[in-house]
Formats: structure tokens, C-alpha cells, sequence
């Protein structure tokens, strides 16, 4: 039942009337056994599959502005653990300098997202269009502060503006942060959601969870990505 729910959510606009009846509380459903073992053989084998990718991305971001190549930031994790996410760089060195400047350009309510972010570099534009930016991640799977499939890697500060700290709580210890993960796919088909909506669809996959889930919601990934659309 867990998996039919999840498929409509999927091909189901988002609605407000959806969400206002959507209870605030979440029901963690336990990950399968079988969840981290799988994590581990697939982030090997993409790790390998992608590695001369690695190299050409990494030679490409330093040749550019000379930088840093990895761009490291906090997020919370299972239990409230707090871990450093892992990206190629795609913004210009000093870009958390520069944030301040643009707080009021948000195009999402709640957190900070730009459409068109003047940080982002030349080959930062290119390498986020297809998600390359993100495939560092995989470091984070392998370390266990991520999964494939999950809520997204997000602070606790984010969390804390839409909810109060006992939601956050209930939130954080439901699963591991994902690579991927509903909130991702919902926005990758019907545009950006705010905040508030986009932790309202993290506590829909908690509490419907399965591998079988984690298998959908990687399917729909795939094309999204394969077209350059946002997850």
C-alpha cells in the first residue's frame, strides 16, 4: 500500500488542500535490512562507472578560477548527527560572502534558491544542470550520513522555520538524508515548492518508506536527470 501511495503522490500535482489536511506529526516507518547493503553496492559500482567523469569535472572547476574543486556544507542527519555534504564546487569561491546581498532574491519561501544565482560559475551552470555537481554524494552514502533515497540533506535551521523543535526532532530521526528522494522528483515534474511543502512530501516518504519505494522514486530520477531537469 505503501508503494501505491507513494506512485500517486508522484503523479499528483501538489495542491494546498492536500497539504493543509497532511498531519504535522510523523509516523516513521523502519528502513529495510536490506537498505544499506544496497546503498553500498550501488554507490560503489556509480563511484566506478563515473570516475573518469570525477577527473575531467575536477580538472574543468580548478582550471576556471584556480578554487577549491569540493565545496563542503553542514547538514543535519538520522538522530540530529550533523555531517559536511559533499559537492563539486559550481559557485565562485567567496559565494557565502556574497549571500547576504541577495537574501531578498529567494525564489522559494521559507529558504534560499535562486533560478539564477550570479554565484554560479560557467561550468558550475553546466555541471548543475545534470546534477555532476552532486556526485560526491556518493562519499556521503558511503560514510553512512547518507542514502540513495531520502528526505533532502537539509539544516536543522531550515526545518526549524517551518515547524517547532519537536516536529524537527521526529523529523530528523525518520531517515537518513537522500541523494534523491520524493521531495526531489515532485519538483523536478511540477516546478519548486516551498519550505513548508517540500518537508510536508519528506514525511510523506518517512512514513511510506520500503525498498520498494527507494526503486520508484529512482526510476522517475533517471529521466529527470537524463533531461537536465531539476532533483
Amino acid at each position: 500500500m505503501n508503494l501505491i501511495a507513494i506512485y500517486r503522490t508522484i503523479i499528483s500535482p501538489p495542491t494546498d488542500q492536500r497539504f493543509c489536511q497532511y498531519p504535522v506529526t510523523v509516523s516513521a516507518r523502519p528502513p529495510s535490512l536490506l537498505k544499506r547493503p544496497a546503498d553500498l553496492v550501488l554507490s560503489v559500482l556509480a563511484i566506478l562507472v563515473t570516475s573518469p567523469l570525477w577527473v575531467v569535472i575536477a580538472i574543468l572547476i580548478y582550471l576556471e578560477d584556480r578554487g577549491p574543486v569540493l565545496f563542503f556544507q553542514p547538514r543535519v542527519g538520522r538522530n540530529g548527527r550533523s555531517f559536511n555534504l559533499v559537492k563539486f564546487r559550481s559557485m565562485v569561491p567567496d559565494a557565502e560572502a556574497r549571500k547576504a546581498a541577495l537574501i531578498g532574491m529567494s525564489d522559494v519561501k521559507g529558504a534560499f534558491k535562486m533560478k539564477d544565482d550570479p554565484r554560479v560559475t560557467r561550468i558550475g551552470k553546466r555541471i548543475r544542470k545534470y546534477k555532476l555537481d552532486e556526485l560526491p554524494q556518493f562519499l556521503n552514502v558511503l560514510a553512512g550520513d547518507m542514502a540513495l533515497v531520502g528526505p533532502r540533506p537539509t539544516s536543522l535551521e531550515e526545518v526549524n522555520r517551518a515547524y517547532n523543535e519537536a516536529f524537527c526532532q521526529k523529523f530528523i530521526a525518520g531517515a537518513k538524508p537522500g541523494l534523491t528522494g520524493l521531495t526531489q522528483i515532485v519538483e523536478a515534474r511540477y516546478g519548486k515548492l516551498d519550505l513548508e511543502d517540500q518537508i510536508r512530501y519528506d514525511v510523506e516518504y518517512i512514513e511510506n518508506q520500503s525498498l520498494a519505494c527507494d526503486l520508484l522514486i529512482m526510476l522517475f530520477t533517471v529521466p529527470a536527470v537524463v533531461l537536465g531537469k531539476s532533483v
